[in-house]
């Protein structure tokens, strides 16, 4: 039995930091798109631009655009306050799947068309989301498998996942079902950018949708890849984001966890010995 794809509607949230519009990198792509009825039964409905930077990019050259929305949040709700505002637009504009993007992800043109195809080739109808491959550099670093302990091991590109396997990757460049999103929201405390991914798919598998792995490539910027580039901020989002999931993971992902943070001070301590005593802090803080 194959997926019954008829004529569903896409709602892109495009999120931003720090960068104008016009500097996305999909913008231009996801305008061309943009109610483009003969994407193979997937067309983009409506674009919402989420900014959280400390300033408005609100732009002339996108304003009167229709089908395009522009919200801007100075308080930066990280992604779990683009995603929320995009759940519910998507609701109230009837679209059936939210396509999740930030500014550092680089859309193909036929990347609606491919999404097209592997849901109506693929074999079951619990599907939840769809991820592509996505490369950072040479590295692909999404998607991934969730072990017990905790671990997000890349899944490689000749490796077929098992209906067991519990699949995550990266948000940016995913399709979500939008009516199963409000089983997931709203998001634990604590959790507004980093692991928000990783918690959205965990759960879609534990609801028992099945997060299919395409063979998609898109090219992505991963800023936390550098480790010289990391600012104490971003530290500990990581390191709050990671505590939350893996608590939600149990207790093998609760016992594991000690011996891979001491690995991860001494790979910092190696590359950005800045981050080691933020790391100790956050470690022996009352809120462990």
């Amino acid at each position: 039995m194959t997926y019954a794809l008829g004529n569903e509607s896409i709602l892109a949230v495009l999120v931003l930091y720090g960068r104008e519009i016009e500097q996305a990198e999909s913008i231009y792509i996801l305008l061309e798109l943009l109610n483009d009825s003969g994407i193979n039964s997937l067309c983009l409905k409506h674009i919402l631009i989420y900014d959280n930077s400390d300033f408005s990019h609100a732009s002339k050259l996108f304003g009167s655009i229709p089908g395009l929305t522009y919200m801007h949040n100075r308080c930066n709700g990280g992604t779990v306050a683009a995603y929320t505002e995009a759940a519910e637009l998507a609701e109230k504009i009837a679209a059936d799947w939210l396509l999740l993007l930030d500014q550092d992800t680089k859309l193909p043109l036929s990347y609606l068309s491919s999404m097209a195809s592997k849901l109506k080739s693929d074999s079951t109808l619990n599907i939840g989301a769809l991820v592509p491959y996505v490369r950072n550099q040479t590295e692909f670093i999404s998607p991934a498998l969730i072990t017990k302990i905790g671990s997000i091991k890349p899944i490689k590109r000749s490796c077929k996942t098992n209906h067991s396997d519990i699949v995550t990757g990266i948000s940016s460049g995913a399709i979500v079902k939008r009516q199963l999103l409000k089983k997931i929201f709203p998001m634990p405390s604590g959790l507004w950018l980093d692991y928000v991914d990783h918690y959205i798919f965990y759960r879609l598998n534990k609801l028992g949708y099945r997060v299919i792995a395409t063979d998609i490539i898109i090219e992505h910027e991963l800023s936390i890849k550098s480790l010289a580039g990391i600012s104490e901020n971003r530290l500990l989002s990581i390191l709050n984001g990671e505590y939350i999931f893996i608590k939600m993971l149990g207790w093998h992902a609760m016992t594991f966890y000690p011996v891979r943070f001491f690995f991860r001070l001494l790979r910092y301590a190696k590359t950005n010995s800045k981050l080691v005593v933020p790391m100790l802090t956050w470690l022996f803080s009352a809120k462990k």
